[in-house]
């Protein structure tokens, strides 16, 4: 019976703080909801610079030039993930830099349908980093930043320019199940030709990720081979 009794007060308290946070997200999420003025109606009529004012309120931002629906995310029923950039700027000679906030707004029942209102439930920012020496940064392709500076960054990428603009050796490495490996010209095409999603760094070399599943590790010395690793991708 002592153990039933524990194991029962045990489950009671699990219950409680369960019941806890989802009182305390709720009110965090209601609280949100008092800081920004959006419905549906609203958005089919406002600039991506006015959506950034009133998502971004009270926040230190430039000016918003472009939204897309963040698709990379998990979202619950009635949650939505946006992606807002920023007006991009030139970092040194050949590099861009701009600001990505990552918005999560959640539908808040409203008596009307037709002017269903939504929710702030979060805003994060991180920056991305392209490397564009012959075309303006609007019309760059911008890469993901690892746990590196954006300066840094564009180091990282700067090498990569470099290494691809010569005849270097590539090693590859295959634990997915495709035949990548066994046809080195596909290899070759996929490490040179495949603008990266992510960079970072790890101890003296450089990483880009070409794909989900897919890295390009460079060392700072352009003479080592590169190596290519494709792994089976985590799905979530």
């Amino acid at each position: 019976m002592t153990g039933t009794a524990d194991a029962t007060r045990f489950l009671a308290m699990i219950l409680r703080t369960l019941t806890t946070g989802i009182i305390l997200l709720a009110l965090a999420r209601g609280a949100a909801a008092q800081d920004v003025d959006l419905s549906w109606r609203d958005l089919d009529g406002l600039t991506p610079a006015q959506i950034g004012d009133r998502a971004l309120a009270g926040l230190d931002h430039e000016e918003i030039v472009a939204i897309e629906v963040n698709r990379a995310a998990l979202t619950a029923q009635g949650e939505h993930r946006v992606l807002l950039h920023e007006l991009p700027k030139r970092l040194g000679e050949v590099g861009c830099v701009r600001t990505v906030w990552d918005v999560t707004l959640l539908d808040a029942p409203d008596v009307s349908e037709r002017h269903r209102q939504m929710a702030l439930a979060g805003r994060r920012s991180a920056k991305r980093v392209a490397y564009s020496p012959d075309r303006p940064c609007l019309f760059a392709d911008f890469v993901r930043v690892s746990g590196i500076s954006p300066e840094q960054a564009m180091a990282g990428l700067a090498h990569l320019a470099e290494w691809r603009s010569q005849e270097r050796a590539l090693e590859c490495g295959d634990t997915s199940g495709s035949d990548i490996c066994t046809r080195p010209q596909a290899a070759i095409s996929m490490a040179r030709q495949t603008a990266p999603l992510v960079i970072g760094r790890e101890g003296a070399e450089w990483w880009y990720a070409l794909r989900p599943g897919t890295r390009l590790r460079l060392a700072d010395d352009l003479t080592a081979p590169a190596r290519l690793e494709l792994r089976i991708p985590v799905p979530f």
